[in-house]
């Protein structure tokens, strides 16, 4: 017996010895360096091309809560801020961390204010994912991805409003928590000798907007210029550009449909400061390999594939979205509280351009700029890596999705029946309940009063109980 096992042992050795002679004789099939260069394998790609998640990972970074990336303005309903395993309901001033999911339920809405002044709206059965937000000294650069819903995204425009006096279009969310947002009231002499005043047109929302430029004008002095990008991630593409402004409607499984807003009409600006350089935004398509881009005009509401493949023009969408414009055309007091925020929250860290104290007394870190191809850190290798990443794992995602787009199919056609309604429907009830309100207050000083004090004590009866 010992003998038998001593044989099968010499012959295994002459075996292994016969391999190990023939090795370097013997060629793989595949070249599996090669095959690593041609990123096949995504995770060591990552590990090559993704410097800045290695660092982030190794300091636990999402654990400490990230970067601030902004705040709540206001939640109407049930707005939720995931992180980690838990969540808690936003309210105002709430903060919003790199790596945060926003939520919000049936009937709720949601202002976000991001640290560079771009505000972010959502309408009920949103959910966007707040990714990252990286400062440079000439520049601001956002990361999100909406994953479902109605999102309206304004990027900060230094340009003053047109002065007028109608009425606030987004009155779901007034009055706002900071007083100072809201329109002031007309205080009346109702004395023998001012009776006239009685019927003088009401100048409050002229007033209102006079001070929300004034605000603009003064958060601007002394702030060393930068230039904000963002990069909108949703299933069906991606959108980067300079200032990108306006609106987003995704659901899963589904077309996707966006708009590129322009500032000045949409938003009542006297003008549109745009430097020489300034990027419009592109859209990328989904595809492994598909590195081409398309070019977004403004104004036009664009159509874009269940697979990401196709974006084509459709002028019929207009049609269903026919209250999407309105809901946001005239919102002083919106963005007077944005005017509040910038001032408390971002001039103290956007004043800052000494690259030496920078990351220590602002607690951001900070990166190269988006032409700074020779700095490892920087926005211009961030963006290299983000468009190639993105695009993989979001085609990866939509090949899974299709499997389980059954499971959510009659939901998506009761919204697309009526997708301003599901998402705005609120709103509409309410602008419209407010001009029958105040249907008779032109034509009666008795109403014209009544209706002011009426509104004044229903602001300060909120006020006390915040």
């Amino acid at each position: 017996m010992e003998k038998v096992i001593c044989s099968v042992f010499i012959l295994l050795l002459g075996v292994f010895a016969s391999f190990s002679a023939n090795a370097e004789e013997v060629e793989p099939l595949l070249n599996w360096k090669a095959t690593a260069k041609e990123n096949l394998s995504l995770k060591d790609w990552i590990l090559t091309n993704d410097k800045e998640s290695i660092r982030r990972e190794k300091i636990n970074y999402y654990l400490n809560g990230g970067e601030i990336v902004g705040r709540v303005i206001s939640c109407i309903g049930d707005c939720r801020i995931y992180r980690g395993e838990g969540f808690a309901r936003a309210s105002y001033r709430s903060t919003i961390k790199e790596g945060d999911d926003l939520f919000t339920l049936n009937d709720s809405f949601m202002w976000v204010y991001l640290l560079n002044g771009t505000m972010v709206r959502m309408a009920p059965y949103t959910s966007v994912s707040l990714k990252e937000i990286n400062l440079s000294l000439t520049e601001t650069f956002v990361h999100v991805r909406i994953n479902q819903g109605a999102v309206h995204w304004i990027a900060r425009q230094p340009d003053p409003y047109q002065i007028n006096n109608l009425h606030e279009t987004d009155r779901v969310f007034l009055p706002l928590r900071p007083l100072e947002a809201n329109p002031y009231e007309s205080k009346y002499d109702i004395s023998e000798d001012n009776l006239a005043g009685l019927i003088n047109e009401d100048q409050r929302i002229s007033n209102h907007i006079e001070n929300l430029n004034k605000k603009i004008a003064k958060n601007d002095k002394g702030i060393p210029k930068r230039r904000h990008f963002s990069f909108i991630v949703f299933a069906g593409g991606t959108v980067f550009g300079e200032n990108v402004t306006g609106q987003f409607y995704s659901l899963l499984g589904e077309k996707t449909f966006l708009k590129l807003s322009e500032p000045k009409k949409a938003y009542h600006l006297e003008t549109v400061t745009r430097d020489k350089d300034y990027i419009d935004s592109l859209y990328f398509y989904r595809g492994y390999q598909n590195r081409d881009t398309f070019d977004l005009d403004e104004g036009v509401w664009y159509e874009v594939s269940e697979d990401g493949r196709t974006i084509s023009e459709n002028p019929k969408v207009a049609q269903i979205m026919n209250f999407s414009d309105f809901v946001v055309s005239r919102i002083p007091s919106i963005m007077t509280a944005r005017e509040i925020f910038y001032e408390k929250y971002s001039r103290p860290i956007l004043v800052h351009n000494d690259p030496e104290t920078f990351p220590e007394e602002t607690d951001y870190f900070l990166w190269g700029g988006i032409k700074d191809d020779d700095i490892e850190v920087s926005l211009a290798n961030r963006l290299k890596f983000l468009f190639e990443h993105t695009r993989r794992t979001e085609t990866n995602n939509l090949s899974k999705l299709r499997s389980i787009k059954h499971l959510y199919r009659n939901t998506n056609a009761r919204i697309l029946k009526n997708v301003s309604q599901f998402f705005h429907g609120k709103v509409i009830e309410d602008y419209v309940r407010h001009l029958n309100y105040y249907s008779d207050s032109s034509s009666k000083d008795y109403w014209v009063r009544g209706n002011k004090l009426k509104k004044k004590w229903l602001l300060q009866r909120y006020l006390k109980g915040r």
